[in-house]
């Protein structure tokens, strides 16, 4: 009885023994062909062409059809003339001028008397024309005004009139050739133009002219830096009297230096 127990066990070790060797021949053989497995992925990644995004998509992020070479959205049109602003009667080669220096042109501003320098930047000129022929066309009479350009010397002796600011030396739309001071627009002068005066400001506002309202310094009118494609009021106003200093405008319209 006892040997046969024997006997018994030791055939059972044995196919626990053979059992266990083909289980390790399996694990052995599955583990083999993971392996292989991840070399060829490896392999085929590396063998993939590129994406033309790829850098992009690294950064988890793909570009947006309104980012691609930089084209300008309709708000930043680096002076390219809109429906309103084309074919209007102006006949200077300003197209031919290096404007990265500023460029200023004579402009026929009613009201600016001779010892001023009725001048705008030519891109702030070509807007200031096309307000005037929309005013034409609606019959609105002739619009007046006191100041355009201002030289740094004009600047720090103009005198403010009762409830329009000054602004300081180097900081004056004016000194940058892109402003105009409009008269009949304030209620507070015996100049103003009751009946119009609202034709005239939305009329400037729809060909990109900044107004600030009646209430504060109701004058003034000015084109902004980044509307032709301008660092800043501060690099505007450097080339602006860059160029008046150079002896421009050329057109024969300066005034004095320092002429109020």
């Amino acid at each position: 009885m006892f040997y046969r127990k024997e006997q018994l066990v030791k055939k059972l070790n044995k196919k626990l023994h053979n059992q266990q060797g083909f289980l390790g021949i399996l694990v052995a053989i599955l583990a083999l062909g993971l392996i292989a497995l991840f070399i060829a992925g490896l392999v085929l990644l590396m063998l993939a062409p590129k994406s033309e995004n790829s850098d992009v998509e690294n950064l988890g992020g793909k570009a947006a059809s309104i980012d691609t070479h930089n084209t300008p959205n309709p708000e930043d049109t680096h002076n390219n003339p809109n429906p309103q602003d084309s074919h209007k009667p102006y006949d200077l080669p300003q197209d031919n001028q290096d404007l990265s220096t500023g460029y200023l042109v004579c402009v026929n501003l009613p009201g600016i008397r001779s010892s001023r320098t009725p001048a705008l930047d030519v891109r702030v000129a070509r807007r200031y024309l096309a307000v005037k022929q929309d005013l034409d066309a609606q019959g609105v009479p002739t619009v007046s005004f006191t100041w355009a350009f201002r030289s740094t010397c004009q600047q720090a002796n103009v005198r403010p009139s009762p409830g329009n600011p000054k602004a300081k030396t180097g900081e004056s739309p004016h000194e940058a050739g892109r402003a105009l001071d409009v008269v009949g627009l304030d209620r507070r002068s015996p100049a103003f133009r009751k009946n119009d005066w609202h034709i005239i400001a939305k009329t400037f506002k729809a060909h990109g002219w900044r107004w600030l309202g009646p209430s504060y310094d109701p004058p003034h009118m000015d084109i902004q830096a980044h509307q032709v494609g301008e660092k800043s009021n501060y690099h505007w106003i450097v080339k602006s009297q860059a160029d008046f200093k150079r002896g421009g405008p050329k057109e024969g319209c300066r005034g004095s230096d320092c002429g109020s």
